[in-house]
């Protein structure tokens, strides 16, 4: 299995590696990373990422992370996920750093999608905190869709 790293942006693929049969992205991504020069960039990689050995790696690299948590991290996604749960008014969102992002609204395929992102800087009530590598916040998308169905009316002659 070939593991690539590239910019759908861009068009360009930076780096590949060929992994073992049974092997998977957990023990791609430290290979490829050690190929590369990083320093100064962001690394962004999905929740399979998410591990703090790879952290690490993209520290010793002296570069910044941007990394998607799911329940592969269940303690601290468990806890991200409690914090977020709370109503983010402006006394919470001044109480502990929430920086609230603009609306985005994608209109298609049948359905309405409205983002809002928010980004938390002041995460000392986050027991894990120390265990990943220069962890400075946390995030969370909040997405609410808007099925549109379109009634059709049929005429038929008999």
């Amino acid at each position: 299995m070939l593991f690539r790293l590239r910019s759908h942006s861009l068009g360009v693929c930076f780096g590949q590696v060929k992994t073992e049969e049974k092997s998977n992205e957990i023990t791609a991504i430290p290979e490829l990373l050690d190929l590369l020069e990083l320093k100064g960039m962001i690394v962004t990689i999905d929740a399979m990422g998410c591990q703090k050995k790879i952290v690490e790696k993209i520290v010793e690299k002296k570069a910044e992370y941007v990394i998607s948590l799911k329940g592969n991290q269940q303690s601290i996604n468990r806890d991200v996920k409690e914090f977020f749960e709370h109503p983010c008014d402006d006394a919470y969102c001044q109480c502990y750093h929430i920086q609230r992002g603009e609306y985005s609204i994608e209109i298609g395929h049948g359905r309405i999608e409205k983002r809002t992102c928010y980004l938390c800087s002041n995460i000392d009530w986050l027991s894990e905190k120390d265990e990943w590598a220069n962890l400075i916040g946390c995030s969370m998308q909040f997405s609410m869709r808007i099925i549109v169905l379109y009634a059709k009316t049929m005429r038929q002659r008999t």
